[in-house]
């Protein structure tokens, strides 16, 4: 009948404009997005780029591409974040390029995070070391995961932070805190920072401890206002 033409005519053009505007992106292997609101015509295009440059392995939801779009449009200041979509595959936001990453392939960050929300007041931190290691934080009412980005001590300043060993004192500076953690001085200006901005500020949440770059048993310490609940295991 005519609705199912008319259905059939508006999926068409749809998908032949979705392909041009891939087409007209600079590398096939990113996807660009066109600004800070995700349109019809750019989720159907993703769609599209996710299933060609996963070999058709990933086939992207309704629910999961409307994730994707409302952490685009919710939080357009936000560019640097990672959605878990299943299946080992992740979206991962750099500047306006969005790239999906599979778990056994390595990220081009020294050290790539992302965050899988386990009930209201948990996330789970994984940077994919060779050493596997795991962050566990717990985020204080009315921040929110989206507000976290990695960052290095040179990006950040010599801003404070109070480690757990330190509650119920003053904050040291980051770099005395890595001076007493014994760590090279040419190290400490590109130490990973887990940060968290709130309002116009950023909080390091926690801190990546490495003794050398070939280092593969590095440890995290969190801030003494992150640090989880003893007692609750949480697991992805």
């Amino acid at each position: 009948n005519n609705i199912d033409q008319q259905s059939r005519a508006i999926s068409k053009d749809l998908k032949e404009r979705a392909t041009s505007y891939l087409a007209s992106m600079p590398s096939q292997s990113e996807f660009w997005l066109p600004g800070d609101e995700v349109d019809i015509l750019c989720e159907e295009a993703f769609y599209i780029w996710a299933s060609k440059v996963t070999d058709r392995k990933l086939q992207l939801s309704y629910d999961q591409i409307n994730r994707i779009k409302l952490q685009v449009e919710n939080y357009p200041g936000k560019l640097q974040w990672t959605i878990d979509v299943g299946d080992l595959w992740r979206v991962q936001r750099n500047g306006n390029v969005l790239t999906l990453v599979h778990e056994t392939e390595s990220i081009s960050d020294s050290l790539p995070w992302y965050i899988v929300e386990t009930n209201h007041v948990f996330f789970d931190v994984n940077d994919q070391l060779e050493s596997d290691t795991e962050l566990i934080i717990k985020l204080p009412p009315k921040m929110e995961s989206s507000s976290l980005s990695m960052k290095r001590v040179k990006d950040v300043g010599n801003m404070r932070f109070l480690p757990q060993w330190r509650k119920g004192r003053s904050p040291i500076k980051i770099k005395e805190l890595l001076r007493g953690q014994k760590i090279p001085l040419h190290l400490r200006d590109e130490t990973s920072v887990l940060c968290i901005s709130v309002g116009s500020e950023d909080q390091i949440v926690a801190v990546y401890i490495q003794q050398s770059d070939e280092d593969a048993n590095g440890k995290w310490i969190i801030h003494s206002d992150f640090e989880p609940t003893k007692g609750n295991s949480v697991t992805r």
